[in-house]
C-alpha cells in the first residue's frame, strides 16, 4: 500500500501541527508501506521526514496523484485535513482520510 501525507494540519511536524505523530508514520514504514509527501510544505519538513519517505513531492497535488496513480497499480491513500485535498484525492483516484480520523 502506498500512503501520502500532507504535511500541514495533518503531521505533528506541520504548522499548523496535526494529529498524525511521526513515530506513528515510522511504523507503517516498518509495517512495509510506501510512504510519502504530497504537499508543498515538504521543503520545511524534507529535512526531519527524511528517513521516513519513500518519496516526496510538490506541486499541484492533483496532478502529482494523477501521474502517481498511472505507475502504481496497488492501493493508494492520501492523508489530509482539507476537504479540497479529499477532492483532488478522489478525483485523481485515490483513497483519502482525514487525518483527525485516521487510524492505522
Amino acid at each position: 500500500m502506498l500512503v501520502a501525507f500532507d504535511v500541514d494540519g495533518t503531521l505533528e511536524c506541520g504548522s499548523p501541527t496535526g494529529p498524525i505523530k511521526l513515530e506513528t508514520v515510522r511504523s507503517m514504514k516498518k509495517a512495509g508501506m510506501t510512504i510519502g509527501i504530497i504537499s508543498p510544505s515538504l521543503f520545511r519538513v524534507k529535512k526531519e521526514l527524511g528517513d521516513l519517505l519513500d518519496f516526496y513531492l510538490a506541486g499541484p497535488k492533483e496532478e502529482v496523484m494523477r501521474e502517481m496513480r498511472k505507475n502504481y497499480s496497488g492501493r493508494m491513500m492520501y492523508i489530509g485535513d482539507a476537504t479540497l485535498d479529499a477532492l483532488m484525492a478522489v478525483k485523481a483516484g485515490w483513497e483519502f482520510c482525514y487525518a483527525k480520523d485516521f487510524n492505522p
